[in-house]
């Protein structure tokens, strides 16, 4: 083995300042999820007795729109007067029997997504009323008071707490917002933590308070509303609501945030591959193509009306793609011809999918020409309409989803495809906020949304009509001149990192593994030979963390931040503390050695550290190291994370 690139660290904080990972106990959690709508009660999935259910009141209902889209339901209170109660009177709602009372030490969180502006102390929840806790909307430091801009306090007994510039932005997104509370800090005894869809949780501020816990609840919780005060509403959207008993750390908010913008179901249940035609099994010919789907039945398809293959190619890499040049050519499947097997429903009634393919017109299309078509008035396809500017062409026009009793148009969007290689993916979730997105990337551009839509048609329906890649399965005029690759439907919503892994996949025969492969996913080639932005010491988004490091802790080197570096804590063993480093890595990294290392002086370095710790969960790692000599053995005490990249000889 041979060290390929220089060694790289980082340096944790001194012993004395060193904070405490806390243990947490998930007293409380209502996430929306028991059904579509509705005034059901929500669960309380919290691990403290007694559990109690929360109770729908003033006509709060739920939403389809939640954050990543993942979830199958949110708390809608844009209704006056909408909340969910819990520890009240009424006869529907146990009482919460004090396991939020006298907390001095906890961590709450939730999404929220803001549906109008907020007035000055709207309560996106309270729990008490002198006594308690919770969130409310105030002033922001600067500019008017809106939706996209507003300041924060944490309620609490006998007043607030305020974070003075946290100013944040919820305007018709969501939003991730966590408070820990430690009635035993010195400083910093309140941290307000803010994320997003795509920002991971850091903190945004700090603040102390006199007072050491919430007290006794003397007034029921409510989400969306003050409980004694109607006026002081939020109109918006509220997901999975937790009240930890203990201070979360940085680490654990995190995981809380990307909890819900990720689904449970197993990767292969997420993104089920029903039906992939890949055209490489010759150069040419009219053999079938096969189905490469992981849903029986595998369905090949049969090259119809001159159809052949090409070998004009997406990156040129694969054998070849379908060629449908000639008018009345295509691919069809689920059709009563002998030699084409039937798709026996595997694409029917379908009420979350993805669809992606490549496209390169051959020449000038004509308005409502098919990409492809799937069924009738029921089912879904691919239509090319009128751009909205200019006169329709290859490289200058619209798209359309054909759905069911007809189709949704994007009417912004102008594309190019004019003798080239265009990849789209169409999204459709029905119920969610955006039902369809548009996705567009090329040969050396990766995806990103284009458009998107909305449409009350809940599935494709049964297909009264076969599958046909490259025109209309009834009308033969409306056919695409063409040459299309790699048509792919997936039975769930595949997220934009996983569209542009389908497009990246066609555009190398050998994907580079490891770090080399890491940097293919980012920067150009012209990038990467550059040392000063695709080196292993490059900081092209200058945020104090290499390539290298970014690569192993599974970072993104375009954009800032520093939530993926290691967590310093510490540990008690036998009466005596310890100093901890806890390192999240990415799972699979096999080019890269993990050193964690202690100093006394920064100055000498040992592997003194000893790993006690380690949890594989949903493709990460996460390793807790501790120093070998408790802290009072000496009078300072320093870890750092080493890391090495090496090769084969």
């Amino acid at each position: 083995m041979k060290i390929h690139a220089a060694v790289l660290g980082i340096c944790v904080a001194l012993a004395p300042v060193i904070s405490v990972p806390a243990s947490t106990t998930l007293l409380l959690r209502y996430n929306f999820d028991e059904a579509g709508s509705g005034s059901q009660p929500t669960a309380d999935l919290g691990e403290a007795e007694p559990l109690v259910d929360g109770r729908f009141f003033g006509d709060a209902t739920r939403t389809g729109n939640t954050p990543g889209g993942r979830s199958t339901g949110a708390l809608d209170v844009t209704v006056d007067g909408a909340s969910v109660i819990a520890n009240h009177d009424h006869p529907d709602v146990p009482s919460l029997d004090g396991k939020l009372d006298n907390l001095g030490r906890y961590t709450v969180t939730l999404w929220v997504n803001l549906q109008a502006d907020p007035n000055h102390l709207d309560r996106i929840f309270k729990a008490g009323n002198d006594n308690g806790f919770g969130y409310r909307i105030v002033n922001p430091s600067e500019g008017e008071l809106s939706a996209s801009n507003f300041g924060f306090a944490l309620d609490i007994a006998g007043g607030n707490v305020a974070f003075g510039n946290a100013d944040i932005d919820a305007d018709d997104r969501w939003v991730f917002i966590a408070v820990t509370f430690d009635g035993d800090a010195f400083d910093e005894m309140v941290k307000l933590y803010v994320g997003d869809e795509t920002q991971s949780a850091e903190v945004l501020a700090t603040a102390n308070s006199l007072v050491t816990n919430m007290g006794a609840l003397d007034a029921p919780l409510r989400l969306g509303l003050h409980p004694n005060f109607s006026h002081r509403q939020v109109n918006a959207f509220i997901d999975d609501f937790r009240v930890y008993e203990g201070v979360a750390d940085a680490v654990q908010i995190e995981e809380i945030r990307n909890e819900n913008l990720s689904n449970d179901q197993p990767p292969d249940e997420l993104a089920a591959l029903l039906l992939r035609y890949a055209f490489d099994e010759s150069d040419s010919g009219d053999d079938p193509t096969a189905d490469l789907g992981e849903a029986e039945p595998t369905v090949d398809g049969r090259f119809f009306g001159g159809a052949t293959r090409t070998g004009n190619t997406p990156g040129g890499h694969s054998t070849g793609a379908l060629d449908v040049t000639v008018d009345g050519a295509s691919v069809i499947a689920n059709h009563d011809h002998p030699d084409v097997p039937s798709l026996d429903g595997k694409l029917d009634n379908l009420g979350r999918y993805t669809v992606s393919l490549w496209v390169n017109l051959q020449a000038d299309p004509n308005h409502l020409d098919r990409i492809f078509r799937a069924g009738n008035d029921s089912g879904f396809g691919l239509r090319i309409v009128d751009p909205p500017e200019g006169g329709i062409s290859a490289s200058n026009f619209g798209l359309a989803l054909d759905i069911v009793g007809g189709n949704v148009p994007f009417p912004e969007v102008s594309l190019d495809a004019d003798d080239k290689w265009l990849f789209l993916a169409v999204v459709f979730e029905a119920g969610a906020a955006d039902t369809v997105r548009l996705y567009a990337g090329n040969e050396t551009e990766p995806v990103s949304v284009l458009a998107t839509a909305n449409t009350t048609v809940p599935d494709t329906g049964a297909l009264d009509a076969p599958l046909r890649l490259g025109r209309h399965p009834n009308a033969s005029h409306r056919q695409v001149n063409a040459f299309l690759d790699d048509f792919r439907v997936y039975g769930e919503v595949v997220d934009a990192t996983g569209i542009d892994e389908i497009r990246r996949e066609n555009l190398s025969a050998d994907v580079a593994d490891g770090y080399a492969g890491w940097l293919e996913e980012f920067f150009t080639p012209e990038e990467i030979a550059d040392p000063a932005v695709g080196g292993p010491n490059a900081d092209p988004d200058d945020d104090g963390i290499p390539n290298l490091l970014e690569y192993a802790l599974g970072g993104d080197p375009t954009v800032p931040g520093r939530a993926v570096l290691p967590v310093e804590g510490r540990a008690v063993v036998d009466g005596e503390e310890y100093l901890t480093l806890t390192v999240t890595r990415p799972e699979g990294i096999d080019d890269v050695v993990y050193t964690v290392e202690v100093s006394v002086d920064l100055v000498t370095w040992t592997e003194n550290a000893e790993p006690v710790e380690s949890v594989t969960q949903e493709g990460e790692i996460r390793e807790t190291f501790r120093a070998a000599e408790p802290l009072g053995h000496q009078p300072r005490q320093f870890l750092r994370l080493r890391v090495t990249q090496q090769e084969p000889d």
